[in-house]
């Protein structure tokens, strides 16, 4: 093989180095790749240690799910918010369970203009409301607040641990966050205004 020339074989050219060290070092410029290949097969007990400039932690999807508070006032309107959620971009996910209530809805604001997303209708049935939502959300602009609306009045249900608000990354986010090991209650005044 000689520098700067294209080298033809007919059979697997192998590089043996019977001394200390790889038997293959390859530098280049710094914004030129040290190597290129033109085939896409895999190839076997080759280590990488970043993916697209990314440690594999950096890679894992998170989510923080948050307990929604059991009884307090029975009112129309009651409004949660999600102290501890860190900045990012989130698929969002919650199902609600209402003691008491009319029909009505469930949504979640975000974002600079408040916008509504998640919407969902409340199906009453038995004394008791049910909502189910997803949206993409981001907390950038301040934390997102789930509100809940009826004819009338109600108060959150959690008798099966089934009611619940989870936001899933979708995008990295700052690693050096302290993630809950447990499941945080959300935050709610049941005044439909935010604490």
């Amino acid at each position: 093989m000689k520098a700067g020339t294209t080298t033809t074989a007919g059979t697997t050219t192998v590089l043996r180095n019977k001394g200390a060290g790889p038997a293959l070092k390859l530098k280049s410029r710094s914004n030129a790749p040290s190597l290129a290949v033109t085939s896409r097969k895999m190839v076997k007990r080759l280590n990488a240690d970043l993916l697209d400039g990314r440690q594999a932690a950096e890679l894992v999807t998170r989510t923080h799910t948050y307990a929604v508070p059991r009884g307090g006032t029975s009112t129309t309107t009651k409004t949660l918010a999600f102290p501890g959620l860190p900045a990012g971009t989130y698929l969002l996910d919650y199902a609600i369970t209402l003691q008491g209530g009319g029909p009505g809805l469930c949504y979640l604001r975000h974002g600079v203009e408040a916008q509504v997303v998640g919407l969902s209708y409340v199906v009453t049935r038995a004394g008791y409301g049910t909502a189910a939502g997803s949206a993409i959300v981001s907390s950038a602009a301040g934390t997102p607040a789930l509100t809940c609306r009826t004819d009338t009045p109600f108060v959150f249900d959690d008798t099966d641990s089934i009611s619940h608000v989870s936001f899933t990354e979708t995008l990295l986010v700052d690693r050096g966050v302290a993630m809950p090991a447990s499941r945080p209650a959300a935050r709610g005044d049941g005044s439909g205004s935010l604490r």
